[in-house]
């Protein structure tokens, strides 16, 4: 009973020499296997135009999935960018972890089966990025990366450790771990999009110690406020904050979502912040089940990956 809780409550080096396609999902996407710091990896992905002239480069996108039991292709269904990729043109992918989880930095995961502390999964994401550069035309200046939970806490370890490679980031219900930040040192500005909730009961908004329920820890994050302040310092930002609240859409969803923008900020790196209001460990406009009685409410006012997008998509390097 307590493995099916644990399970319902976390749906939510050498260059690669080895590479081996599989068959494709019902979603069209496809499995690829690479060796990186000389494990066997793989990822799901979808690249709209792939026998497009070389001339053409494409975006690319890196969607991490979370810590639960899911791998990527299950992330897939609910962070909604493969129909987005097909109708705007650009390569999504999903990275699995090994299983299923990241090594975001906190040295220990809720599932306590393996923290995947000898894992270089920043070694691996850089590495799937340059797979996807020399084989698949992705443009190198337009390289982006996010996620949810325990992957968005794996987005930023991927900032410090590889900024030169991301164009922007966004990171969902996730804050810098305690671990990575006092050594977290981006080698430039990126653009940074940050979601999270005040009512997350997993991930604490105002930082501290990650619970599942009153017994089960994983580590220690900083807060939502430390995280993003980290990233408006990093980037420069000058400009006083703008804050607006957007239309609460749908009333019955008891939450409401807050924007601020921090601007003036190096090489037009802008910091964007969304802050929802009395939500839940879940992506806003998320599909699929919500489990809002372990997770809390789900947001329905706004689609996380169409925003995401929009705000990833307008950034180059």
């Amino acid at each position: 009973m307590k493995q099916l809780l644990l399970t319902l409550m976390l749906v939510c080096v050498l260059w690669p020499v080895h590479v081996q396609a599989q068959d494709a999902t019902q979603d069209g996407l496809k499995l690829q296997s690479i060796t990186s710091g000389g494990i066997e990896r793989n990822f799901f992905y979808l690249n709209p135009a792939i026998n497009a002239d070389a001339a053409n480069k494409m975006p690319l996108l890196l969607s991490l999935h979370g810590g639960g039991k899911d791998d990527g292709d299950e992330y897939a269904a609910r962070a909604g960018y493969t129909p987005m990729a097909r109708e705007q043109g650009f390569i999504i992918v999903y990275p699995n972890g090994v299983n299923a989880q990241w090594n975001d930095g906190r040295g220990v995961t809720f599932r306590g089966i393996d923290d995947n502390a000898h894992v270089d999964d920043a070694r691996f994401l850089a590495d799937v990025i340059d797979y996807f550069i020399a084989h698949h035309n992705a443009d190198p200046a337009r390289v982006y990366i996010e996620g949810s939970s325990n992957g968005g806490m794996m987005t930023y370890r991927m900032l410090c450790e590889y900024s030169e490679k991301i164009a922007a980031a966004a990171a969902v219900i996730a804050s810098i771990p305690e671990n990575i930040y006092p050594s977290c040192a981006p080698k430039k500005p990126v653009p940074l999009l940050s979601m999270n909730a005040t009512a997350d009961p997993l991930v604490p908004f105002n930082g501290g110690e990650l619970r599942l329920g009153k017994r089960k820890t994983a580590g220690r994050i900083t807060s939502t406020e430390q995280s993003v302040a980290f990233w408006r310092n990093n980037n420069g930002c000058k400009d006083p904050v703008k804050t607006e609240e957007l239309p609460d859409v749908v009333t019955s969803d008891d939450s409401t979502v807050e924007h601020r923008v921090y601007g003036g900020c190096t090489a037009g790196a802008t910091v964007e912040q969304y802050i929802v209001h009395g939500g839940g460990h879940s992506r806003p406009g998320m599909k699929g089940v919500a489990l809002e009685r372990f997770l809390g409410k789900v947001n329905k006012d706004i689609v996380a990956g169409d925003v995401i997008w929009d705000f990833l998509k307008q950034y180059s390097q």
